[in-house]
């Protein structure tokens, strides 16, 4: 009988969720929320010029969104806000220059500023926000899960090679 009740406490929490539509254009290639869902970050795909993407934060009351990179020929990646929700963390695929490079700006908008080159789009911010974890891209290294301080230290290895079955 426990499980019964436990089953209908769980389906009666998915009752209450309601969806909403953050975006309408279909132009939206990805997206993070912020941790206290004010807020949204989305690369917006340019309809005259494909191939260029911008960097923009909408806004969970409605107001339009707000420009924070402009349209480049680059492509944004593995967007995600800072933990006390006062930053983004975005990487920056550049084909022409065949780097990628993690970079910083402030949630409204500002100077961003470039943290680390050969960073892959799949990190994690600490909860701290002090250190960020990711898969390394560089070049002339193997690839490997690393950890590297924010405030500009030294890269740290946690493994130079993927073990089977993890790709």
């Amino acid at each position: 009988m426990h499980k019964i009740q436990q089953a209908r406490a769980i389906a009666s929490r998915f009752q209450q969720i309601k969806i909403r539509q953050l975006t309408n254009d279909g132009r939206t290639v990805n997206a993070a929320i912020s941790p206290d869902g004010k807020f949204f970050v989305f690369v917006w795909a340019d309809v005259a010029d494909p191939e260029k993407m911008s960097l923009r934060l909408g806004q969970m009351n409605g107001e339009g969104p707000i420009e924070l990179r402009p349209a480049a020929n680059v492509v944004y990646e593995g967007l995600a806000f800072a933990p006390d929700g006062n930053s983004i963390y975005y990487v920056v695929n550049d084909a022409k220059q065949n780097n990628e490079t993690l970079y910083r700006i402030p949630v409204l908008g500002g100077v961003a500023v470039r943290l680390r080159e050969g960073i892959a789009p799949f990190f994690a911010i600490s909860p701290d926000g002090k250190r960020v974890a990711f898969v390394r891209s560089d070049a002339d290294k193997k690839p490997g899960m690393s950890w590297y301080p924010i405030s500009m230290g030294r890269t740290r290895t946690w493994s130079s090679r993927f073990r089977s079955g993890v790709n």
